[in-house]
């Protein structure tokens, strides 16, 4: 951060002192990052990267993008008063990358393990997508393999309802 910018990890409150000898100005409360959502070629490589930020009083996180951390934009995502100057922004834009660096990586696309099984990406790491609207995700889960028991009795169903389901996979098919 800039000359006179500080982080107090303790309560995460931005500080900002114009002159060694002025009083300290609290600026805001740094979000907390859970996560690190990256997005990969198939071959492997990082093509782009956002954060999961929790807001005020938020139970899920938020999907942060790179250009709103630098824009400041990503403050009314999740419940925070808009970064005003550049070296503010700046602040809150490098202490949101450096927490997120040390959050858990969610991955953003399907892919295959090593052992060859096909993996999923999160609800959380999706901004469209398999969100859940109400229940729990295990839930979820229990529900369409009900679903799946009826629809393998129809051979019919069965093709539209695979045909529907595709659309994950198809990035790794």
């Amino acid at each position: 951060m800039k000359k006179g910018w500080f982080y107090r990890p303790a309560d995460r409150m931005i500080i900002h002192q114009q002159d060694p000898d002025a009083a300290s100005l609290s600026i805001g409360r740094v979000p907390k990052v859970i996560g690190q959502i990256v997005h990969l070629t198939d071959d492997g490589e990082s093509i782009r990267i956002e954060y999961l930020v929790l807001g005020h009083r938020q139970r899920r996180g938020r999907i942060v993008t790179e250009d709103e951390l630098d824009r400041g934009t990503w403050s009314a995502k999740v419940g925070f008063r808009r970064p005003t100057g550049n070296d503010e922004r700046h602040a809150y834009a490098r202490l949101i990358r450096e927490e997120g660096e040390n959050a858990n990586v969610i991955p953003a696309r399907t892919y295959y393990a090593e052992d060859g099984s096909l993996i999923f990406p999160t609800a959380e790491a999706q901004t469209l997508g398999y969100r859940l609207l109400r229940g729990t995700e295990e839930q979820a889960r229990e529900a369409w393999e009900e679903i799946g028991a009826y629809t393998t009795m129809c051979g019919k169903s069965a093709l539209v309802l695979g045909a529907m389901m595709i659309g994950p996979a198809l990035d790794s098919i």
